[in-house]
Order: structure tokens, then C-alpha cells, then sequence
């Protein structure tokens, strides 16, 4: 990862620490993923070599930008979905920021929708951070859209 992209993932990790800590109700939280967490999401995407990837949960970009960092490396795209246009909106300012726009596609829309879109082992990754209690519901759209040794990472 490059330098770079380092300082601006410390910069919006300290903006969504001091962002959630001043939001009472949990939804309206950025809930930003810890360092390592994203650190490990990019390991995984390199590992694996993936080109075709999903995020359900994008709020403000954090994981966005490490996993799509990983598919520059790839030559692979991510979809990265959230049901609110204004963190979509800073996602894609965080990622023109670090000149990864070219490599994701941010979406405001519907998790559940945008699973049962995708075709069938069409995912070579995908990353769940939506909402915890639709995960159920998504399970039979995760298994029909990863392709097989397609990897699933939740959080």
C-alpha cells in the first residue's frame, strides 16, 4: 500500500472515530473497519487474485479503498453498494482522492437487490458489512454468485 493511500485511510479512520462517537444511534455511525481489518481484506484480494468483486456496506470508503488498492494490483473491478447516498457520495471523494475511482463503481442501492442481480458465479470476492440481520436472507445469493473458490469475508 503506498504511502499515500496510508495517510488518508488514518485520516478517515480518525474522521469516523470522531464521527461515531458523537452519533448516538449505531445506523447512523460510519463504522469504519479497524487497520488490520482492512489491511487483511487486501492480503485476501491479492491472494486470491480476484477481478470481479462485491462490497455490500461501503459507508464512507475505508474497506472500499483497501480492497480496491488490492484490484489495481489484479487488473480487477469491485461493485461497492450502500443504501446511503451521502456516505456513498464521501466514498467516491475518498477514492478520486487516492486515483482509485477507475477501479469501483459505487452504487447507492439496496444490498439484498444488487445480490440477487449479479449472475451466477460471477464474484471471485466478496466482502458482507451490511446490515447484520439480512444475513441470512443473503446467504443463497452468496453462494449462487461466487464462482467456485470464490471467497466470502464478513465482518
Amino acid at each position: 500500500m503506498e504511502a499515500d493511500l496510508a495517510t488518508l485511510l488514518d485520516r478517515i479512520r480518525r474522521e469516523g472515530v470522531e464521527h461515531d462517537a458523537a452519533t448516538p444511534d449505531r445506523r447512523d455511525r460510519y463504522r469504519n473497519l479497524e487497520p488490520d481489518s482492512g489491511a487483511f481484506l487486501n492480503v485476501l484480494v491479492r491472494a486470491i487474485g480476484a477481478h470481479a468483486a462485491l462490497e455490500l456496506g461501503t459507508s464512507t470508503g475505508y474497506s472500499t479503498l483497501c480492497i480496491a488498492d488490492a484490484l489495481r494490483t489484479t487488473g480487477g473491478r469491485l461493485l461497492t453498494v450502500d443504501v446511503d447516498e451521502g456516505r456513498s457520495a464521501r466514498a467516491l471523494e475518498h477514492l478520486r482522492e487516492a486515483g482509485l475511482e477507475s477501479v469501483v463503481d459505487v452504487r447507492v442501492a439496496d444490498a439484498g437487490v444488487t445480490l440477487q442481480q449479479q449472475l451466477d458465479a460471477s464474484l471471485d470476492f466478496v466482502f458482507l458489512d451490511a446490515e447484520r440481520d439480512q444475513y441470512v436472507a443473503y446467504w443463497p445469493h452468496l453462494r449462487r454468485t461466487l464462482r467456485p473458490g470464490g471467497l466470502l469475508a464478513v465482518d
